[in-house]
Order: C-alpha cells, then structure tokens, then sequence
C-alpha cells in the first residue's frame, strides 16, 4: 500500500487562485505518484511534492511569497523522516527558492536539525545551493492577494471594505511508500505582514508536521501561534492507530485546539498505518489531493 495526500494552505482563498490550484495539483499529484510507484522512498517523495508546491506560484512558499512588514519573504521548511524520526528544519530564509530542499539537506548532511536565517543560507551555499534575490520570490499573483477582491469576486454576505482574501500560510504533504515508510514535510512563504523575525509552527517539530512509521504521518496549515500552542500534528499523529476514522482524527485535532486556543484557522491532512487517507478544515477553502493504491487517479478536494 502506497499513499500521497497534499494541501496547499487553509485560508480566504480568492477563486482565481483556487482555479490555479485546481490546475496545479493533478499534476503534481501524479508526477510524484510515478516517482513513488519506480521505487523513490517516502521522505524522497514528500521532498519533491512540496518542492513542486513551491515552485507552482500560487501558493504561499518558495516562489509565491509572501511579505513581512519589511516587504521581503521570511520562509520556512521542515522534512520529517517516520523511518528513525530525523528531521531538517529551516527558518527565516528569504533568498532560497526551494526551503523543502534545504531543510531536507539539513536532514542529510548537518549535525544539527534546525538552521536559521543567515547560518541556513551560509550553510546553503556550502552545500552548492544558488541563492536568488528576495524579490524573485515574491510573485504578482501573490502581491496582489494583499488587497480586497473584487466585487464580483466576493459573495453578496461578505463586506466588501474589509475582507481580505488569499493564502493563509503553508503546503505541506504526506506520504507512505512501499515499504510501509512515512514521511511529512512543510514549507511556507510566511504570515503577510508578520514581524519581521516572527517563526511559526512550520519547521516546529511535531506542530506542524510529524511522522512515524509506528503511527503515520500529519501535515497542518493555518494560524501558526495556535498550531504551536495544541502541538497539533504529534497530538493527532497520536491518534492515528486508534479505531477513529482519519477524517474523525483531523476534524478532532482541530476541536481540540480550539478548546485551547479559541476559534482559529486550521487544516490538516494525515496517513495512518493501514494508508488511510484524511483531510479535515475549517476555512473557506483547503486545495488539496490524493493518490493512492486504491485509488490510482488523482482527486482534488477542499477548492
């Protein structure tokens, strides 16, 4: 049993941006899907899946960023390994064009888990990567997200003064491979108009993401201090081996922060052991898909 499931960020979604999604994520769905079935492993996999995530433009990571209150991307990555638990993490990248590559060669080729800012990017150029300018990761799709839609593009129940539209914060994906190996990861292009300096829960172990070939693996999207504050992705990673479906495990992780945290902005996706897939949001809209053994084709949800 082999499984692919992606996200591409819970938010207030402009419908221009979710036809962009709908058009992206089928191929990057079965692109990875033929990777996985000509024997790549799950951590390989998850890495090109988000790598594609973030090299589609209408997302927010990689080259769809977003800006700080300084005008320049902040992002971060994490890649997680279900087989021993190893992890890379990144943060506060803003001349990186892939994140998910330099978190997974964090992974591989460091003796420490979690780089940040200018130490990532020296570690980087160590490593081979060629950095790009700020401003090449900050795309006109994603700039113009930052003001109000337009009036035909907005329901007649929405105000249309103050409703922002646009990604919230992440892709992420999870994946099994043959072998009955997991693997997670995320990237992000960060919060519009956070902080600057400001890391949320994406390359925050077990927040945002978690694997473990004992339990499956969660990928999470949305308000980032939240996610943070319910460890989110380990608690529902948790309660993968339990008799609840996938779906009821997501849509619980979510009940269960907002029992902490209050109302709040959240996605998640998960696998769990049996190559289940789940997917549970409580946002206008979460774009996302599968693939699996059981089902060969790719399906779309959440846009």
């Amino acid at each position: 049993m082999s499984a692919i499931i992606i996200h591409g960020g819970a938010g207030n979604w402009r419908e221009s941006q979710l036809a962009a999604a709908r058009r992206a994520l089928p191929i990057i769905l079965q692109s990875c899907w033929t990777i996985l079935q000509n024997g790549a492993s799950a951590v390989d996999v998850v890495v090109e899946a988000v790598r594609q995530l973030e090299d589609a433009t209408c997302f927010n990571a990689g080259h769809g960023s977003v800006e700080n209150d300084e005008q320049q991307p902040e992002m971060d990555a994490i890649v997680i390994n279900g087989q021993d638990i190893s992890f890379g993490a990144v943060a506060g990248l803003s001349r990186i064009g892939n994140p998910v590559l330099l978190a997974n060669t964090v992974r591989t080729s460091s003796p420490h888990s979690f780089l940040i800012a200018a130490g990532a990017e020296r570690f980087a150029m160590e490593q081979g990567f060629n950095l790009c300018s700020p401003e090449a990761l900050l795309t006109p799709q994603q700039n113009a997200l930052s003001t109000p839609a337009s009036e035909t593009e907005k329901p007649e129940t929405e105000k249309p003064d103050t409703e922002k539209y646009g990604v919230s914060d992440t892709v992420g994906a999870c994946v099994l491979d043959n072998l009955g190996n997991f693997a997670s990861a995320l990237s992000t292009g960060g919060t519009r108009g956070k902080k600057k300096g400001r890391v949320g829960d994406v390359p925050v172990i077990g927040s945002g993401a978690y694997a473990s070939n004992k339990l499956g693996a969660v990928a999470a999207t949305g308000r980032g201090e939240d996610i943070m504050r319910s460890i989110l992705a380990y608690s529902v990673a948790l309660t993968l081996p339990g008799t609840i479906s996938t779906e009821q495990a997501c849509q619980q992780g979510i009940e269960q922060l907002e029992n902490i945290c209050g109302k709040s902005e959240i996605g998640l996706i998960c696998l769990n052991i049996k190559g289940n897939i789940g997917w549970h949001f409580n946002t206008k809209a979460m774009p996302g898909g599968h693939i699996s053994s059981s089902s060969p084709a790719p399906s779309i949800f959440g846009c």
